[in-house]
């Protein structure tokens, strides 16, 4: 089964608060120095985003989407 490439041009976000949570957020954007690629197909990504707590023995982890 044969599928195209991919490639992504995002804005991202990263947030460290004082209890160690990280939050890491993107968007898909254009930008003028990364015009499209004929070989590849623009992926889009409306809202990504990580969040990342630590807990007593390792981290509880959300992804949205």
């Amino acid at each position: 089964m044969m599928v195209s490439g991919r490639d992504f041009v995002v804005a991202s976000y990263k947030m460290v608060e004082d209890s160690g949570r990280i939050i890491l957020g993107a968007s898909s954007v254009e930008h003028p120095d990364c015009p499209p690629v004929k070989k590849y197909v623009r992926g889009v990504v409306e809202v990504g985003a990580w969040i990342v707590t630590p807990k007593d023995k390792g981290s509880y982890v959300q992804y949205i989407s």
